[in-house]
């Protein structure tokens, strides 16, 4: 009896060992956290949980790379338009593609591509109310980048001119146009008193991490940055800054 009872012990991990055998990747996906796997051909970073990161970007701090996890989990290639419309370009090895052209386009510090086109409209024109200026091009407003009367300027997504800051490793003086003269102040890229969108294109970029707590007093957001520097907003508005 006790060998028949042990015979049937041994057939039962005989048969598990062959089915993780058989599947070593799937296996491997499950117990492998806080590093890089492959699941059937296709790479997918696991989480200090073992999870997949779905449909978030990830920062590698070994490689100093930033990659985009699709909704399966898999690691993106190619182009891919984000949710506010920007186009960004993945390597072949998922990396994101920064300060270089690709087929043609321009993609910036930030990995985004950017439109050189050359707005020469006669309908385009200087708009300028309460908040700042915009540049009407036609029914529409310009933004990301624009070649305007022989300088480079930049339009935040809600249309209005980037000026007196340093998006990445362009200065935009107090006219928001592009210079080469950089004033020591701008050095680090971020100060209090910036907007979501400003700190988004400084020196300081995506965070790794954002916060977010939402009170009847209104949205207040932590944004982590390699675990160890931290900027707080309060209604978008960039407050404290720690590091």
């Amino acid at each position: 009896m006790k060998r028949s009872k042990l015979i049937k012990v041994i057939a039962s991990l005989l048969i598990a060992i062959s089915a993780l055998a058989s599947n070593p990747i799937k296996a491997n996906a499950i117990t492998k956290t806080n590093q890089w796997v492959q699941v059937n051909g296709q790479w997918q970073y696991n989480d200090s949980i073992g999870n997949p990161i779905r449909d978030n970007w990830f920062y590698d701090r070994d490689n100093k790379n930033w990659y985009y996890l699709n909704s399966d989990g898999i690691r993106q290639t190619g182009w891919m338009k984000d949710k506010d419309g920007k186009e960004y370009y993945f390597k072949a090895d998922g990396s994101l593609l920064v300060n270089d052209k690709i087929n043609g386009y321009k993609v910036g510090a930030d990995g985004a591509k950017i439109e050189e086109n050359v707005y020469n409209n006669t309908s385009a024109e200087w708009i300028h109310d309460s908040t700042g200026w915009w540049y009407k091009e036609g029914n529409s407003y310009a933004k990301g980048w624009r070649y305007i009367d022989e300088n480079w300027y930049y339009f935040y997504s809600s249309g209005y001119m980037a000026h007196d800051i340093k998006i990445k490793d362009y200065y935009l003086n107090s006219s928001g146009a592009w210079s080469n003269d950089v004033p020591e102040s701008f050095s680090k890229g971020v100060s209090t008193g910036m907007t979501e969108d400003q700190v988004l294109v400084s020196n300081w970029g995506r965070p790794n991490e954002i916060n977010k707590t939402t009170t009847k007093y209104g949205t207040y957001e932590q944004w982590v940055y390699d675990g160890y520097n931290y900027l707080y907003f309060e209604n978008g508005i960039l407050t404290t800054i720690q590091n």
